[in-house]
């Protein structure tokens, strides 16, 4: 979708210049023209539901107002639960600061930065199908926001924080904080094995943060102890629970499609001659057999009957098992781009197969476990 953004950041710099320079019709103007080509295309193109154009997604959906949520927790999403929403409060707070300062000190690059946050925000609860890697092309902006934010807290009050952190007594006190919170993270339990972070693996990223520090706190024949432990303070359960959010996050990407190929595999080693399976996205399980395109049937091809018309469907066009995968889980969901999945990949049609059991004459022959993937897959 970065050619939306694209389109978006354009309009950004446009407004951004409009304020800031003179020639404001031709700026407008141009800015207009340079955005407008990506709405031809938007429109022409066929690429949406059903070779239609990308419009075509906005005649079912509503507008998808949980974006904001999704918003905050593209940025916060390593928060634990119990402090996000006090995160979310300090980091909005931080952005609105540094987009006040911002205007006095940065005009035109923070109302472009300004325009281009609203924009998107708007972009996507108005566009219906948010997916959460959208996030990555908008951390960046809320970031700067929030480092401009920090940024004017510390002009106003680093001479009454340095005072302060030159006291021998403070220097103690940061050191044995910063002690316990590590002590204290590496004895929390994580929820789930794949949270677990490694002291060796904290360490390792921990200690270019270390150097810089010592750097930055760090004079002739002098070390201010209080700064640097402060600092640390701060960055060590930030990072504690990004490295823990990330470990979860490429188990996750380790078992990506997984099960689609022990499914391939499983009917490569089992299928008879001129057995067919219908499963979703046949194209990545047939990868990992040496069957042909048409010993494989799309779930998006079944109809959208009762199971069983749909065994009945099945036997009459010689479709002799259907696999069930745990992509095929349909949420308890108002996100839209999974109910359009639903609709639109044959979701529905064999939900009644997720339960790994026997019914209406699909038998179970087959349950596949791997990681946090799962795969059934029945006989007809």
């Amino acid at each position: 979708c970065v050619r939306y953004e694209g389109a978006l950041a354009i309009a950004a710099v446009g407004a951004g210049d409009f304020v800031v320079k003179k020639e404001k019709l031709k700026t407008a103007v141009r800015s207009l023209l340079s955005g407008a080509f990506i709405v031809l295309w938007t429109a022409l193109q066929s690429g949406g539901g059903e070779s239609e154009s990308y419009f075509s997604y906005f005649n079912d959906y509503k507008p998808n107002i949980a974006f904001l949520k999704a918003f905050w927790d593209g940025l916060l999403g390593f928060v634990p639960d119990s402090f996000f929403r006090f995160a979310v409060l300090v980091a909005a707070g931080l952005m609105f600061l540094g987009f006040v300062d911002g205007l006095r000190r940065h005009r035109r690059a923070v109302i472009g930065l300004g325009v281009f946050l609203i924009g998107f925000l708007a972009m996507h609860i108005i566009w219906p199908m948010p997916n959460f890697d959208y996030q990555v092309l908008i951390v960046w902006n809320a970031l700067l926001l929030i480092g401009l934010g920090v940024k004017w807290i510390a002009g106003k009050k680093f001479a009454v924080v340095v005072r302060f952190m030159r006291r021998k007594t403070v220097d103690i006190a940061a050191a044995l904080m910063f002690a316990l919170a590590v002590v204290a993270l590496f004895r929390l339990p994580p929820p789930w094995p794949q949270y677990s972070v490694g002291f060796g693996e904290w360490l390792l990223f921990m200690t270019p943060a270390v150097m810089g520090l010592l750097a930055m706190f760090g004079g002739p024949g002098k070390l201010n102890l209080a700064p640097l432990f402060s600092v640390l303070l701060l960055l060590t359960p930030i990072l504690f629970f990004m490295l823990s959010d990330s470990n979860a996050l490429l188990y996750a990407i380790k078992y990506s499609k997984a099960e689609f190929r022990l499914v391939g595999e499983w009917f490569e080693e089992n299928a008879d001659a001129g057995d067919k399976l219908a499963v979703e996205q046949p194209v990545v399980v047939a990868y990992y057999t040496s069957k042909r395109a048409d010993d494989f049937v799309r779930l998006v091809d079944l109809p959208k009957v009762e199971p069983d018309s749909l065994y009945r469907w099945c036997r009459d066009n010689g479709v002799t098992h259907i696999a069930w995968l745990s992509a095929n889980r349909i949420f308890d969901t108002d996100n839209a781009w999974y109910r359009w999945k639903m609709d639109n990949r044959g979701w529905k049609t064999i939900a009644f197969l997720s339960e790994g059991r026997d019914s209406h004459g699909f038998v179970l022959v087959k349950e596949i476990s791997i990681g946090p993937r799962r795969a059934f897959i029945y006989k007809i």
